[in-house]
Order: structure tokens, then C-alpha cells, then sequence
């Protein structure tokens, strides 16, 4: 659904994309987290379990929003359903895996960030509230989409490689901030993080919209997301098993030190390479 909307909505509303389509993913994962801290309070303060009815309303908005959106598609035929191949054109392949890469490792720290921060603030820093937790959270993609509110205009290529200094000062404070157990620099390691993340996203489908052919773009766009979402789902869990065995620390510091990796490499792919964009 990620990138069947990223498509249209850069065929349909090319003036708005480089603001909604960039803009929009950390907004609309802010969403769940929004709700952090009410949630959080109630979690410190009552018993009740939180429910997910706003979520169907905003499911069920967006459901009836779709109908009042043109269809980009001048001869329609009979639709044949069928499972989005994943395929990338060799030409764009270049600067596809840099961006890939980037947004790899920026949601991989999303993922430990979301996932991992009430171990983070309750084993190492000793914050066991849980509406801290919920507001630590909360700011981390309110960084985030400010950043990306804020820089959207720029050009890809520098929001990119800004948003990588910015992504790696925060994973060293977010590590310096649990090794030294302070609460104030793990809070300044959230700020730079999620300012990283929000640039490192923002710049990275920027850039594949740019290099995408208009009829691969969805599917090159699908795998795209793909990589963001194994990069938000098996660090995040291959940490959880590894601190069981190595220890907490050890094992986020060791997948601070992959991502740090990941996002080096990325970052000398981007500034050795330039890709053409493919022809609109």
C-alpha cells in the first residue's frame, strides 16, 4: 500500500510529493506513537488495556478518501489480480541500493528505538514510568517530522548525507547516554535520532522517486519499502535474542556499530556515485 501510494501520488500531485510523499512517512508513523503518551499514562495509572477504535476512524477516512482520488491511468482495462513483483531496472540500480541501504539502517534504529526504549529507560537508566517512556518516544518522531517539515525543499542528495551526521551523533549519544546511565544524554541521543531518521527517509524516497522509471515505479517502489521494513523488524528482534545470551548493552551496541557501518557505506555509495534519473 506504501508504494502504490508513493506512485500515484507522484503521477497525480507531482507539486505536492517532494511534501507528502517525502513528509509524510515519519508524520504517519508518528501516528501510532502519537498516542504514547496517554497511553503511557494509563499504563502507570490504570489497569485498563489500551484499544486501537481510532485506528479503524483514520482506516475508514482514508478508505473513503481514496474515491476522490483521479485516476492516473488513461485506458483502463479489466483489473487481474496478482501478487507486485519486486524488480528494480539495472540503470537505476546504483543509487537504488544506497538509498535502500539508508533507509535500512534509518529504520532499523526506529525499530530498536520503539521497540527496545522501555528496556532502554527501565534496565540501564532506571526510568520506570511508563508516560516517560511515552513521551521519549513521542519526541523521538516529532524530531523526526520536523525535520522534514522544516528541510523538504532541499535536494535529496544533501538531506541525505545531513541526515546521516545527524543519525550518527545520535546513535553514539543514545549509546553514551546508557553507558554513563543519563537520562539527559539519551534524551539529546533521541533529538538527533529522530531528526536523522526524519532526513535519512525523507532523502532516501526522494531519491528513488527521482530514479524510478513512471512505469516500474511502483514496483521498484515496493521493494524499496521492503528493505525499510526488514530494517525495521529484524534488528529489533535479533537484539532481543542477543541480550539474552551477551547482555543488553552488548548487543545494542553491537547493532549501533552495524548501523554506523551500513550508513557509512551508503554514504560513500552516494557521494562516488551519480545516477541519472530515469525519464519522466
Amino acid at each position: 500500500m506504501s508504494a502504490a501510494a508513493q506512485a500515484t501520488l507522484t503521477t497525480t500531485a507531482p507539486s505536492l510529493v517532494e511534501l507528502l510523499a517525502n513528509g509524510a512517512p515519519p508524520t504517519g508513523y508518528a501516528c501510532p506513537t502519537r498516542d504514547s503518551v496517554p497511553h503511557g499514562s494509563a499504563g502507570q495509572t490504570s489497569a485498563i488495556p489500551t484499544v486501537v477504535q481510532r485506528r479503524f476512524v483514520v482506516l475508514g477516512l482514508a478508505t473513503a478518501a481514496v474515491s476522490f482520488v483521479p485516476e492516473p491511468v488513461a485506458e483502463r482495462h479489466r483489473p487481474a489480480l496478482r501478487v507486485q513483483r519486486l524488480a528494480v531496472p539495472p540503470e537505476i540500480r546504483a543509487g537504488f541500493f544506497s538509498a535502500a541501504i539508508a533507509v535500512f539502517a534509518a529504520f532499523a534504529v526506529t525499530g530498536l528505538f520503539v521497540s527496545l526504549v522501555p528496556s532502554f529507560l527501565g534496565r540501564e537508566l532506571h526510568q520506570h514510568n511508563h508516560a516517560v517512556a511515552g513521551l521519549v518516544v513521542s519526541g523521538f518522531f516529532a524530531c523526526a517530522t520536523a525535520a522534514q517539515l522544516i528541510l523538504y525543499r532541499l535536494p535529496s542528495r544533501p538531506v541525505i548525507l545531513f541526515g546521516f551526521a545527524w543519525l550518527l551523533a545520535g546513535l553514539a549519544l543514545l549509546m553514551l547516554g546508557l553507558s554513563v546511565q543519563e537520562f539527559t544524554v539519551f534524551v539529546a541521543g533521541t533529538v538527533c535520532g529522530g531528526v536523522g531518521v526524519g532526513l535519512v527517509i525523507m532523502g532516501a524516497i526522494a531519491t528513488v522517486n527521482q530514479l524510478a522509471p513512471p512505469e516500474h515505479r511502483g514496483e521498484t517502489l515496493s521493494a524499496f519499502f521492503v528493505a525499510a521494513y526488514l530494517g525495521l523488524s529484524i534488528p529489533a528482534i535479533g537484539v532481543g535474542v542477543a541480550s539474552q545470551h551477551v547482555g543488553f548493552f552488548s548487543s545494542t551496541l553491537v547493532c549501533s556499530i552495524t548501523v554506523a557501518v551500513l550508513l557509512a557505506g551508503a554514504a560513500v555509495q552516494l557521494v562516488t556515485t551519480r545516477p541519472r534519473p530515469a525519464p519522466a
